[in-house]
């Protein structure tokens, strides 16, 4: 009888040990976004819509059978896993997964540990499934004439 009591306890043990590992697993932590330093206006060139996803290492978009890398601007963070894009006002308003509509500019640079083909910086986010400037309105220049010009 002593002789089953060891197993059943080292099977408890076990068990105790990944419970407690389990949980202490932190949630979502930083995920750095590969990002360029282009104002939205620089970085906005073209629309382009799609589906993002994520492989843990890389972000790109999905359109109609192809995919293209993303660059995000400076301003955007992340946090993975799960993806969460990060906008300037702090809040989550891209996650794995949603259908997005982009202002972006074609890139020429490859992103390390990523697999090579085309390259988008985004300038920003017009939609995410459906909802219009996720982030707030774009800071979009106010027509008319230059500052200092009375005429």
């Amino acid at each position: 009888m002593s002789g089953r009591a060891v197993p059943i306890a080292g099977a408890t043990l076990g068990l105790s040990t990944v419970m407690l590992f389990g949980a202490c697993q932190a949630g979502p932590a930083p995920f750095r976004l590969p990002q360029h330093d282009r104002t939205a206006q620089g970085a906005s060139g073209a629309a382009t819509g799609g589906r993002i996803a994520f492989d843990g290492r890389c972000i790109w978009l999905e359109q109609g059978g192809g995919q293209t890398n993303l660059l995000w601007p400076a301003s955007f963070q992340a946090v993975a896993p799960p993806l969460a894009i990060l906008g300037e006002s702090g809040r989550a308003i891209i996650h794995e997964g949603d259908t997005v509509d982009l202002g972006v500019a074609d890139g020429r640079w490859a992103i390390p540990g990523c697999p090579v083909r085309g390259v988008f910086l985004v300038g920003e986010i017009s939609s995410v499934n459906g909802v219009e400037w996720p982030d707030g309105a774009p800071n979009v220049p106010t027509p008319g004439r230059p500052a200092g010009n009375p005429h």
